[in-house]
């Protein structure tokens, strides 16, 4: 099938596939990108927030150990008005939830709840932890949504100066005597404040990001898959029979190569295409010069037939219908008169003295003779009338549609015909005119007579040697 054809059948294409590459990509860059990004803010929030709490829990520890260190100066336990004292030395920023102190027997000597909600918080927190109140704490615990409350236990340790020369720059501490324990809770209220807001700024921060990243990515991914749409368009166009142009794509990647590739494929395939058009445009060329060929054999062939049946049904003399002719004309003639129910006749002539003529004129006058009758057959019938030599001296006229006068007036004509010519022809032998007659025999088959048309013709012949009998 010829591509170029426009009967050539097509075949149909989606133009774009449901889910298309970049489609495909675009989800995956989100997945790569846009959801690591977010992780990662998740990430850091949670770091933000666990160094945060660390830095209070260590603040906290420190203000727990300094806050110790005073209360120990004396050598031996403060009492209230001394440690309240102490206390609102260290709560300036009012950020104290409840103070603790407790003897080296854990028995309590102190206790202050500035807030106490904190307050109750906490007991809650050593009710579900099954601890009481003097169980010691190593490590600073934080309490809260966010880990806004940080509470640490310490120890209280008096250190006794022994050797005190300032002069010499001498200081000597004897053993430490543990006074107490001191349990401080601190609150740090704007601690979920800023890390809501911090959040927020990693949020937008990520959420920045991913607006600039996608249409960068977005367009990066059109910019990469219009060759490869270029490509599936050209390949669609191949498919249903034609040759598009692809844009040539200077890249050294995949792309570029399968440009190159689809190149060469297209360029090949047009040179074999155009070796099979013309191929084909010579074969059609033969093929009309055979076709002309045939045409003119044929009708040769159809003029020779022609002429080969005009041979075989006509008299090579007289040029009139030959005995095999005329008795298919007869019946033919015939069984259309049995058909329509029409009047048909028959005229079988026979020259008289025609041996004469032979034997004195010669052959060859015969043939003139017979020649002359055969002129006036044709010169006296009609035009629907058939004539024709039936044998030597014997000659046959079918009469369509002929009752008997026709016939007679046609059998009149026939011999006035006859005798002018064998006058023009025999003009110099004048003794031979006379002796050359014709005699004539008709049949008539009358509307709803059954007869056969070989009957027919004998009856013809019987008339015929009745009149040369007379």
């Amino acid at each position: 099938v010829n591509p170029n054809d426009p009967r050539t059948q097509t075949v149909s294409f989606a133009t774009r596939p449901r889910v298309s590459l970049q489609h495909k990509l675009l989800v995956l860059t989100v997945l790569v990108a846009v959801l690591p990004t977010l992780i990662c803010v998740s990430w850091i929030n949670s770091l933000t927030r666990n160094a945060m709490n660390q830095h209070h829990a260590r603040n906290v520890q420190l203000l727990a150990v300094a806050l110790a260190e005073q209360l120990a100066t004396e050598g031996q336990m403060p009492n209230e008005r001394i440690i309240n004292a102490r206390i609102s030395g260290f709560n300036l920023d009012q950020r104290l939830s409840f103070i603790i102190i407790s003897d080296p027997t854990q028995s309590l000597v102190y206790r202050r709840a500035i807030q106490a909600h904190e307050w109750m918080e906490y007991q809650q927190w050593l009710d579900a932890s099954g601890e009481n109140l003097m169980v010691p704490i190593t490590e600073p615990v934080m309490l809260g949504k966010h880990g806004e409350m940080a509470i640490a236990r310490v120890p209280i340790w008096h250190r006794p100066t022994l050797v005190d020369s300032p002069e010499q720059g001498i200081e000597l501490k004897g053993p430490r005597q543990l006074l107490g324990y001191l349990t401080i809770a601190v609150s740090d209220r704007t601690l979920p404040q800023t890390l809501v807001y911090l959040r927020s700024i990693q949020i937008s921060a990520a959420l920045l990001v991913c607006v600039v990243i996608i249409p960068i990515v977005l367009l990066m991914v059109r910019i990469q898959i219009r060759p490869l749409n270029q490509i599936i368009d050209a390949s669609i166009a191949m498919a249903e029979g034609h040759y598009p142009t692809v844009q040539d794509i200077h890249r050294s990647d995949e792309i570029g190569l399968l440009n190159k590739a689809f190149h060469l494929m297209i360029n090949r395939l047009r040179t074999h295409q155009d070796i099979q058009d013309k191929l084909h445009e010579q074969l059609e060329h033969k093929v009309v010069e055979r076709t002309h060929e045939l045409e003119r054999l044929n009708h040769q062939l159809a003029q020779t037939v022609k002429q080969f049946e005009s041979l075989a049904a006509t008299d090579s003399l007289t040029g009139l219908a030959n005995r095999r002719e005329i008795g298919k004309t007869l019946k033919r003639c015939f069984l259309k008169a049995e058909h329509y129910n029409q009047d048909l006749a028959c005229i079988m002539l026979d020259m008289d003295g025609f041996k004469l003529i032979n034997d004195t004129l010669g052959h060859q006058m015969g043939d003139e003779v017979l020649c002359a009758t055969a002129k006036a057959l044709s010169l006296s019938c009609r035009n629907s009338d058939v004539a024709g030599r039936y044998g030597g001296d014997e000659f046959v006229v079918v009469l369509p549609q002929a009752n008997e006068d026709i016939a007679v007036t046609v059998a009149v004509r026939i011999r006035e015909q006859f005798e002018k010519q064998i006058r023009q022809l025999l003009h110099q032998h004048k003794d031979m005119i006379e002796k050359v007659t014709l005699s004539m025999g008709i049949a008539i088959k009358s509307a709803g007579e059954l007869v056969d048309s070989e009957l027919m013709l004998a009856k013809a012949d019987h008339a015929l040697y009745r009149a040369k009998n007379t």
